[in-house]
């Protein structure tokens, strides 16, 4: 389930190419606005959240590795999101990616 996660998550990359390119460019304005930085880091956490909810529901994990597993899968997407903006041909699906992962990691 997770991998099919993955897979439609890169899939959708397209569809929400402007939100993106919105989130990047606040992102990088969060620097010098301590209220726009609040504002996106509590979509972040709201964010993470829902991402160990859904781990839960999937019986992945205890609370404390969910959040940290969340945490790595936001960051994951977060920088395949930006690989994508720059070369969407050079991004891997997501099923790959997942694979790809969990062959590394599980070694």
């Amino acid at each position: 389930r997770v991998r099919d996660a993955w897979a439609a998550m890169v899939e959708a990359f397209g569809e929400f190419r402007p939100l993106a390119v919105a989130c990047f460019e606040a992102i990088a304005q969060a620097e010098r606005s301590d209220d726009l930085r609040a504002t996106l880091a509590g979509s972040y956490a709201q964010a993470r959240r829902s991402v160990a909810e859904t781990l839960a529901a999937h019986g992945i994990g205890d609370e404390a590795d969910r959040a940290v597993i969340a945490t790595f899968m936001i960051a994951v997407c977060d920088g395949l999101m930006i690989q994508w903006l720059l070369d969407p041909d050079a991004v891997p699906a997501g099923d790959r990616v997942f694979d790809a992962a969990s062959s590394a990691f599980a070694s």
